[in-house]
């Protein structure tokens, strides 16, 4: 999941397009340091996306952690050094950065710790629900929190929806066309969105090679579960909607293999501070 550095220049641009009409007053030509500091425990990403940026501007970044790492409150992430006006060209842009990134990863620990605590093959799965035009940013800090990928886009799994259904006429005809389907696409799984026990049964005695199980309860999702493994080994369950960092330890104890979500993505923001020292 590499940002090019065009996409960390137009990250830039969006601040600094036309220059910076303030520092220049100051009349400084000295050089300072920005240390940026976590205000609450986070997740670490995109340390590597700030060494980037430092370095295209000339600055030293110093960080003792990498992506992935957990950072106690009030510890910093890294620290910029160099010239006065260089450092305020990218400060702002890189603590904004660290803002938006390290809440989704702190989410995806969060639930990826839960869910594995009492069930280790619980997967936290990110979908595509992404900000606009910054998915990658988004899917590599989930990633950096512990989390898998759910599917990037529509081009790299089948999964009918029950929006895709209603063009079948009933579940049953459906369901006689899933070994059509899957002869046509014999190197993908074929995901289908499930809505009770009954209908799991069905999908799964059709051939269909995962459910993602959409707001069910933890008891139907048991009983899919033990329905799976009775009858269908080898086939797949996730739950779907609702699932946050409160609640994901009680799905995962359900025996499903992952749980399907966008909350890291609808977290807001983290605290991180900006502080300013001359050297």
């Amino acid at each position: 999941m590499y940002l090019s550095d065009f996409e960390l220049e137009r990250l830039l641009a969006e601040d600094c397009e036309y220059g910076d009409i303030t520092t220049p007053l100051v009349g400084f030509a000295g050089r300072a340091k920005c240390a940026f500091v976590a205000r609450s425990e986070i997740c670490a990403t995109s340390v590597d996306l700030a060494a980037r940026i430092c370095a295209k501007f000339g600055l030293e970044w110093q960080s003792e952690y990498k992506n992935g790492d957990i950072i106690a409150p009030s510890g910093v992430i890294g620290t910029a050094s160099g010239d006065f006006g260089a450092l305020h060209t990218i400060y702002k842009a890189v603590q904004i950065l660290f803002e938006h990134s390290t809440r989704i990863s702190t989410i995806a620990h969060v639930m990826v710790t839960a869910a594995q605590k009492v069930n280790p093959k619980c997967q936290v799965l990110a979908t595509r629900k992404t900000f606009p035009f910054a998915k990658k940013l988004c899917l590599r800090a989930a990633v950096h929190g512990g989390a898998k990928i759910h599917r990037i886009g529509v081009f790299d799994e089948i999964l009918f929806f029950k929006s895709h259904l209603c063009a079948f006429g009933s579940l049953g005809e459906f369901c006689a066309r899933v070994g059509e389907m899957k002869a046509q696409m014999p190197e993908k799984k074929l995901s289908v969105e499930c809505e009770s026990a009954d209908d799991a049964h069905t999908l799964f005695a059709a051939g269909v090679d995962i459910l993602q199980c959409d707001k069910l309860g933890h008891e139907t999702l048991r009983e899919i579960v033990a329905m799976r493994d009775s009858e269908f080994a080898g086939a797949i369950v996730l739950a779907a909607g609702g699932i946050n960092e409160k609640n994901a330890g009680e799905f995962a104890a359900t025996g499903i293999d992952g749980i399907v979500t966008s909350r890291m993505f609808a977290g807001g923001m983290s605290d991180i501070g900006a502080k300013f020292e001359l050297i």
